[in-house]
């Protein structure tokens, strides 16, 4: 097996995968942390080009957009089980989904539902369940990067 100086894989071998961490539980909270990163995307866009609001929720729109770049950010490095990467997609997915269930309880009470609003809650909230799970993982993939890139 070969690794680069950034700890990534040249060569494939059969048990690397399992050795740096990228286990399944990483590359599903990953995965449900790009939807909702696009989802935000998504419905930040759509609220900023058709709904009007006044108030504090006037920014909400723009969190969302915000939120969804980082989420989506943020999800790429945990796919490739970076610890770094890890905490902040930690955040992102709390962040993001406080944000999208405020926006939906507010859309609900005001009459502003947008169902793209209420896709993005539902994998936020999927996000938010299981991106911690797959913390440790990283942490555990990062410890066995730096152990391969350490001279002997």
């Amino acid at each position: 097996m070969t690794v680069s100086t950034d700890g990534d894989l040249l060569e494939e071998s059969p048990g690397a995968s399992e050795l740096l961490g990228v286990t399944l539980v990483v590359k599903i909270g990953s995965t449900f942390l790009m939807l909702t990163g696009l989802l935000n995307i998504l419905t930040g866009t759509l609220l900023l080009l058709t709904i009007v609001s006044y108030g504090p929720m006037k920014v909400a729109p723009y969190l969302m957009v915000l939120g969804g770049l980082g989420g989506l950010l943020s999800a790429g490095g945990m796919a490739r089980a970076r610890d770094w990467a890890a905490v902040v997609a930690l955040c992102f997915a709390g962040f993001l989904v406080l944000l999208d269930c405020g926006w939906n309880l507010w859309a609900l009470l005001n009459g502003a539902f947008v169902m793209w609003a209420f896709l993005a809650m539902l994998a936020s909230l999927l996000a938010a369940l299981v991106v911690p799970l797959g913390v440790k993982d990283c942490f555990v993939a990062s410890r066995n990067r730096r152990a391969l890139l350490e001279p002997d």
